[in-house]
């Protein structure tokens, strides 16, 4: 076929797109401005600011903000999960900056979603349980470690009765992590 005077062989966009030698093309995304690839906490923040506010619900349902190691990141899923309640109408990066505009919210505060919106994270539901099963489980690992330091200094001062219940705690709160992880990752118990 010809266009214009051009045969379809001698188009260069058709031959380099035919060549062998031409590169295949990415479908890795664009790291955050700050030049390191995004953890899974900002990955979570970018795709649930992304997503429909019916999908961001779903998986905050299963989200505490203590699954945040960062202090920065758990502001912002909070002021995430406000916004996905009372801005559902306009919900977005745009009414999430507003919220924390309006509450007042320190700098690494607006860097923390600033890169979250950035990230390149995917909003779709099964991403969004894939970033947040990430932040669960490590957060699971925390806690276990936590509760592992606490047994270990509390086994030479506390009451045996003391440490039962300590123990009991425990084992209750790491259960419910473990609930909300396999409900994340759409496991059975």
């Amino acid at each position: 076929m010809t266009v214009k005077g051009w045969a379809a062989e001698s188009n260069p966009m058709t031959m380099l797109a035919d060549s062998p030698a031409a590169p295949a093309r990415s479908t890795r995304q664009v790291p955050p401005a700050t030049g390191r690839p995004p953890d899974s906490e900002t990955l979570l923040l970018g795709g649930l600011v992304g997503a429909l506010p019916i999908d961001a619900a779903e998986v905050l349902a299963l989200i505490e903000t203590t699954d945040m190691r960062s202090p920065a990141n758990a502001v912002v899923l909070e002021t995430i999960r406000a916004a996905v309640v009372l801005d559902a109408d306009v919900f977005g990066p745009a009414a999430v900056w507003d919220r924390l505009t309006r509450n007042g919210s320190r700098p690494e505060v607006r860097a923390a979603l600033l890169n979250a919106t950035t990230s390149g994270a995917a909003c779709t539901p099964v991403a969004l349980r894939f970033y947040a099963s990430a932040v669960v489980a490590a957060a699971y690992r925390r806690q276990v470690e936590s509760i592992g330091n606490a047994l270990v200094t509390a086994s030479s001062d506390a009451s045996e009765v003391s440490l039962s219940g300590l123990v009991d705690t425990a084992v209750a709160k790491l259960r419910a992590t473990e609930e909300r992880l396999r409900a994340l990752r759409g496991e059975t118990p």
